[in-house]
This record gives C-alpha cells, sequence and structure tokens, in this order.
C-alpha cells in the first residue's frame, strides 16, 4: 500500500472535516494546531498521531494515521479489535483503550487511507512520567508494581502486546492507572501461526528478536528490562542521567544489549548491591538464545532454575591468532536513524520522517512574539544548528504551548549556556519553510524540529555525539520497515573496562555454570 507523506497528510488536515473524513463523530472535530497554525503531530515508528476535538460533545480523540503499515493490517486489526472486546466484556479490564480502526477512514490526495480513531487519554507516557518522577522511589516502586499486573495480565490471556515500551504505556496523572495504546504489532491467539507485523522498539528488544517469533512471549524481554530498568531508579536516582535516559530508553539500550559485556551502563547496574545478581542475569539473557527467555515472574522473584541461562564466552585467542585478532568496532544502534544536525542538505532528505538529529548548539534565540491571532506576546526557543547567514537553517522549535504548559526547573530549558554543546533530539523534520529575510530575496530555508516536550531535547558529550553519529545507520533503516527479517545487530567491541566491568564477565561466566 502507497501511503501518504507527512506533507500530505498535513495538507488534507487543513482541509474541511467533513471533506477529509468517513467518520461522523471526526466530522464534527476542529484538528489541534500549533501556535504556527499548523496541525500539531506526534510520532512514532509507523504512524502519526493528532488529536481530534470535539467542542459540541466536549471530546477529543486520537487520530492515527499510518506511515508504514503491514499488507495484512485489516485483518489484523480485525481479529485484535475483537480479542481485546471479548476480554474487556469477560475481564473488565481497564488495560486497553477503545479503538476504531477505519480502513478507509480519511481521503488524501483524491485516495482513502487507513486511519484508527482512539478515545483521547489524558494521561502522560510512560516516558513523560519517568522524567518527572524519576527520582521519587515510592512513585517508581508502585509504578514497577503496576507493570508486574500488567504483565501478569497479558500471560493470564494468553497475548501479547509487541512493542512494549516507553512511548506505548500511559499512566494517569496521579500515577495509580495505567493503559496500553497502539497495537499494530500485539499477538492475539487468532494470528497464530502468523509473521509478525514489526519488530518493537529497539531499546526494549532483545538483540535476537525476529519476526518469525511471534506468540504470548512476545513481551517478556521487554517487561523484564523495564521491570530492572526501574528498579535500579528507586536504589540510585543518578543513573537516570548517567546512562542518558530519555523518552526514547529508560537505563539500558539495544547497544547495552548487543554486547553487555561491553556496556558501561551493565557496569554501573551491576554494581547497585541489591541488583546485581538480577543485573548479571539479565546479561546473560542478552548473551543467550531469545526463545530460551525465562518466565518473567522468574526473575522478578529471583527463582530462575539453575542451567536456564546459558554463556558461552568466545575462547581467547592463543599464539600468533593474538595478534591477528582485531576488535569489532563498538556501535550505537538507535530507535532512529541518525542525521547530523549541523547539515541543511542531509537533514531536509529526511523531511516528515522521524529521526535522531545530532548535532553542535550554535546559537540559542529566546523571547515572546507574537503568534497568529495572539493578541498577547507568547513565549519561544529556538535552537539553532546551523548559521542564518547561510540561507538555511536546522533549528528545534520549543513552541508556547509547550514552554506555558511546563511544570519543571526553567533552568532545565535551553539557554545561552547550551551554546557550544551538543544535543541530540528524537522527532520527526518538519517540511522545509522559507522565511522571509532581507538579506536572502528567496528567504530562508528552514528545516523545523518541533517537539513535544522539553525533555526530548538532551544535552551529551562529544565524545557520545561522535558514538552516535558513527552508529551502524543501514541496520537501524532495515529495522524500521514491516515485515523483516531478523535484526541485525552488531556485536559490539569491549571498550577498555574498568577492574569491576571485568570482574563482571568473570562473575557471568561462573553464574553461567550454576
Amino acid at each position: 500500500m502507497s501511503l501518504p507523506t507527512l506533507e500530505a497528510y498535513l495538507r488534507a488536515l487543513q482541509q474541511p472535516a467533513s471533506r477529509t473524513f468517513r467518520d461522523y463523530a471526526l466530522q464534527r472535530c476542529d484538528i489541534e494546531r500549533n501556535t504556527l497554525g499548523m496541525p500539531r503531530v506526534r510520532s512514532g515508528n509507523f504512524a502519526l498521531v493528532f488529536r481530534m476535538n470535539d467542542a459540541s460533545a466536549k471530546r477529543s480523540y486520537a487520530l492515527r494515521v499510518f506511515t508504514r503499515v503491514s499488507k495484512d493490517v485489516e485483518e489484523r486489526y480485525q481479529a485484535i479489535a475483537e480479542a481485546i472486546k471479548a476480554i474487556r466484556e469477560s475481564q473488565g479490564s481497564s488495560f486497553f483503550v477503545d479503538f476504531d480502526y477505519q480502513a478507509h477512514g480519511m481521503v488524501v490526495n483524491d485516495q482513502t487511507v487507513p486511519v484508527i480513531k482512539m478515545d483521547w487519554n489524558y494521561g502522560e507516557t510512560l516516558g513523560e512520567y519517568l522524567y518527572k518522577n524519576y527520582k521519587d522511589s515510592k512513585r517508581i516502586a508502585r509504578l514497577r508494581a503496576q507493570l508486574r499486573e500488567l504483565c501478569a495480565f497479558l500471560q493470564k490471556m494468553a497475548i501479547a502486546h509487541g512493542d512494549i515500551q516507553l512511548g506505548n504505556i500511559l499512566v494517569s496523572k496521579d500515577g495509580a492507572q495505567i493503559k496500553l495504546i497502539d497495537y499494530d504489532g500485539m499477538y492475539v491467539p487468532e494470528l497464530k501461526g502468523r509473521l509478525a507485523s514489526e519488530l518493537g522498539q529497539v531499546n526494549f528488544q532483545h538483540p535476537g528478536r525476529k519476526e518469525s517469533l511471534f506468540g504470548p512471549e512476545l513481551d517478556r524481554f521487554a517487561f523484564m528490562s523495564l521491570d530492572l530498568s526501574l528498579g535500579l531508579l528507586e536504589h540510585n536516582a543518578e543513573l537516570w542521567d548517567r546512562t542518558y535516559s530519555d523518552e526514547e530508553g529508560v537505563i539500558f539500550r539495544a547497544t547495552d544489549y548487543a554486547n553487555p559485556l561491553a556496556s558501561q551502563t551493565f557496569g554501573l547496574a551491576a554494581q547497585v548491591p541489591a541488583l546485581s545478581l538480577p543485573t548479571k542475569q539479565f546479561a546473560l539473557m542478552c548473551l543467550g538464545p531469545v526463545e530460551k527467555l525465562p518466565d518473567p515472574f522468574e526473575f522478578f522473584e529471583s527463582r530462575i532454575p539453575p542451567g536456564t541461562l546459558v554463556f558461552k564466552p568466545r575462547p581467547k585467542p592463543e599464539g600468533e591468532a593474538v595478534k591477528k585478532e582485531v576488535q569489532p568496532e563498538r556501535v550505537y544502534v538507535g530507535s532512529f536513524e541518525v542525521v547530523a544536525a549541523g547539515q541543511f542538505a542531509k537533514v531536509i532528505r529526511h523531511a516528515g520522517r522521524r529521526v535522531e538529529a545530532v548535532g553542535k548548539v550554535l546559537d540559542v534565540r529566546s523571547g515572546k512574539a507574537y503568534f497568529g491571532s495572539s493578541r498577547l506576546p507568547r513565549p519561544y526557543i529556538y535552537v539553532d544548528f546551523t548559521a542564518m547567514s547561510g540561507g538555511n537553517v536546522v533549528r528545534i522549535k520549543l513552541l508556547p504551548e509547550i514552554l506555558e504548559s511546563f511544570t519543571g526547573e526553567r533552568r532545565l530549558l535551553p539557554n545561552d549556556s547550551w551554546i557550544g554543546k551538543w544535543v541530540t533530539v528524537s522527532e520527526v523534520i518538519q517540511p522545509i519553510q522559507y522565511l522571509s529575510h532581507p538579506s536572502f530575496p528567496l528567504g530562508i530555508g528552514e528545516a523545523g524540529i518541533v517537539v513535544n516536550d522539553p525533555f526530548q531535547v538532551k544535552i551529551i558529550s562529544a565524545e557520545e555525539a561522535a558514538f552516535r553519529l558513527k552508529g551502524n545507520n543501514h541496520l537501524v533503516r532495515r529495522r524500521l520497515g514491516t515485515r523483516m527479517t531478523t535484526r541485525e545487530v552488531p556485536a559490539g567491541s569491549r571498550i577498555s573496562g574498568s577492574p569491576g566491568q571485568r570482574r563482571n564477565t568473570d562473575a557471568l561466566i561462573r553464574l553461567s555454570k550454576m
């Protein structure tokens, strides 16, 4: 199926809703816009999400449109919808959100495309919730217990979400309830025998996950990764910053799973006394076959049977082989393709797609200005990676609706102290816009990155920036398609580990022999 670009979706969404949608409820809605007058978009691996507001009914919907779909998406969603409906009727579960898959729900470029309509949930994503509360050990402990309840429920129902991650779990404002969203890769018994339509977000998936693995065990690794990560935050909240945690990953990342023996993060985690053993067990799982993962509750409750985890370290070379051995390069495996933010020509090639942009901050502009029909000046912050004097600019845009709702410490927002530092941001590259400028008759070309929360923009070290920019992007590109072959994750190399890390390696070997 040929699907529209982001630009095409945006054009369609600016038409009268009665012409764009087949669904009567959506026809009554106005789309949420940012202060620039454009539809406000939230993005993921395979879809774009817009908020639709029905003022008369005082109701809002999440409109989900696809950028990539599997060939049998309609059959899958029909099976998933029926399974969820049956579960809610029989179990009264609150873990799921009502949704309506519409195969011909929207008109774009004179053709119909599928959409999903869901009730808008006013909670936060797990990533947003953790960002605000990772220092609160009581909240983290409660969240950890809730995720275990969710895991137990899915196992009891013999179903799997397929993409358990920070962006697909919603947490209520008081932290009392969690819900699952995004059911694209879900397994239900009616789909038994099919291949997986996607492989999930890399930072919560086993290195060996493949499309042939599609069953009720699909979420085991993700739940164990989340549980261990939250447990580590309970004991040492400083690990959030030390491991560059953000909305894409908490504590551990795909790079760590690829070679835990070389991972600084695994080395740090193993130094937390209360969780040293589960950390080493989790490392063994990363090194072992995905088909042999234990039941998550055996891991949660420290009762993994002896001999379950298998680790066979590579034999050490002898004689001349020692001289010839070349250590493979340590490689960054990100959730999205990494793009150098300081190179306008390369950035704009990715317009309409979500990427991880990494670059050095050249300028930070902040202040208040008049936006749209506003009679009062409103705050904004622009973070530029290139100089406008060159006729083009790549910039991160923090718009008024983001800044006015920001409840965190103001000092954490981009400011002049950021100039010269390296930052990373994961979001959609907006279609190019031309800004009027007296020195440029044709205007200045702007590649904008409009974020939905300040925590999406994060300072990293120059070394970390170089590491990410050098990552294996072709592996990420292959992985972002649907119905892909086995994910290839490079083995990574052994970085010069500390004595503590070397002891951890020896401990893994001993542990695997128990």
